[in-house]
């Protein structure tokens, strides 16, 4: 026995079952790749091979080869922002898109037409002070006018009771797939098999494209392959740990987001993603459209009662003037009871030719603009921000797109790539099993000998 281990027969045999043993294992990887070449979010990995002693009196064979993932970290990185990005617009624009619907202009049936329709009563009422028709016809108008102001603010504000809804189930949504990507870092860590280790973060890498959708994420990643995520500069995955994201809404329905984290609870404001456009909308956007419909209400409400007194409901309480376009509501059903002129002379016009001509009288509560002109500029405002908003999301898409492919180039499989490698996997196999089969002739022969 010691003769045949002198003649470096069982060390060969040691080094062929090696070569054996790192091919098969190059052929797993390469397997694992063509198995996921649509997988999304996969990264390629490559078998990378070596000699477990480059001494020349001392080479002991070729070593298991180590697992290396082919991606570029800058390039993830701008992925991932870019996807926060086109979430929040992607989500912005929607719910602007909403409100644009609830506007409902141009049309017959808009607000426009019925305060339009409104003046023109009163302009009608003018011109026929004494005729009982044109009296019914100005207070049936202005019933239609409330009508419309209580819809469309009404709309606006269940736009927004349906954002919370949705906010809740981004949430929840985001809570999980954090917890899910603090589990799979445990596991990581505690994985020594390094292919094993890449199916893990390619589970990973799948959660946090999720996340970065909802919240615009960083993520680092250790030498061990466990990764931090950071959401505006504050831990929300550090370890096996994960925090969990809250909302709150005040009495006006604005929202604030928090996390908590090992018991400490902080403020959140995410810049980017899904729930970012979100709490943009709920907060600025929609009530500042509000609050330019509710002061178009407010406009006619006052300068209609000033001249008319009692004709639509007085807006004395605070909460009323606030939201003027929710509680306007005519108060006179009697024809009888409209009075076209302040003096009460028979064919006096002077009320109504006054209320006719709201529709074009600058008020300073209106940046010294009519109730009509203040209210087109407000239309044609949230249509110039769908456009715009829309035109930036479709450009954040195309980034998105391009960077993706990027990564795709990058990261990506390419099946003619690992067919190559497959076969010259297998041609190293196959070299190896007949270098194995020679020494153990050899050995055969040798102990035949003896």
């Amino acid at each position: 026995m010691s003769i045949l281990n002198s003649l470096g027969l069982f060390s060969s045999l040691n080094l062929g079952q090696r070569a054996v043993t790192s091919q098969t294992a190059g052929l797993q990887i390469t397997g694992r790749n063509i198995a996921n070449v649509n997988t999304p979010g996969y990264t390629r990995q490559r078998a990378v091979t070596g000699v477990t002693d480059t001494r020349a009196d001392a080479v002991s064979g070729e070593s298991f080869p180590s697992v290396q993932l082919i991606r570029d970290e800058v390039t993830e990185r701008l992925l991932l922002q870019e996807r926060g990005r086109h979430g929040s617009l992607e989500r912005h624009a929607g719910l602007l898109s909403q409100v644009e619907t609830a506007f409902n202009e141009p049309s017959d049936s808009g607000l426009n037409a019925s305060m339009t329709a409104f003046f023109n009563s009163a302009e009608d009422l003018a011109n026929t002070p004494e005729s009982a028709g044109a009296r019914r016809l100005f207070i049936e108008r202005g019933g239609a006018l409330a009508i419309a102001f209580q819809s469309l603010t009404g709309t606006l504000e269940t736009v927004r009771n349906e954002n919370v809804e949705e906010a809740r189930i981004l949430i929840d949504d985001s809570n999980l797939k954090l917890e899910q990507i603090a589990r799979l870092n445990q596991e990581i860590a505690r994985t020594p098999d390094p292919g094993n280790k890449g199916e893990l973060q390619t589970r990973q890498n799948q959660l946090l494209n999720d996340l970065a959708k909802m919240l615009s994420i960083r993520v680092s990643q250790e030498d061990n392959g466990v990764r931090t995520v950071t959401v505006n500069g504050l831990g929300v995955v550090n370890g096996s740990s994960s925090a969990v994201v809250s909302m709150a809404l005040d009495a006006d329905q604005m929202m604030s987001m928090r996390i908590t984290l090992d018991d400490d609870t902080i403020a959140l404001r995410p810049t980017g993603g899904s729930l970012n456009g979100l709490m943009e909308a709920q907060n600025d956007t929609i009530p500042s459209i509000s609050n330019d419909v509710h002061a178009v209400a407010r406009a006619i409400v006052d300068g209609v009662n000033e001249l008319h007194p009692g004709f639509f409901a007085d807006l004395t309480d605070p909460g009323q003037r606030t939201r003027a376009g929710a509680f306007i509501d005519v108060q006179i059903v009697d024809a009888d009871a409209i009075e076209p002129s302040s003096t009460g002379l028979s064919g006096g016009n002077d009320v109504a030719l006054a209320i006719s001509s709201l529709r074009d009288l600058a008020q300073t509560d209106l940046g010294d603009t009519s109730v009509l002109g203040y209210y087109r500029e407000l239309v044609s405002g949230v249509g110039a921000r769908v456009s715009e908003m829309s035109q930036r999301r479709d450009t954040s898409d195309l980034v998105a797109q391009q960077l993706e492919m990027r990564r795709e180039a990058i990261s990506g499989v390419s099946l003619d790539e690992e067919a190559a490698n497959m076969i010259m996997f297998q041609r190293s196999f196959q070299a190896a099993a007949s270098y194995i089969s020679v020494v153990d002739n050899l050995l055969e022969t040798l102990i035949s000998r003896f």
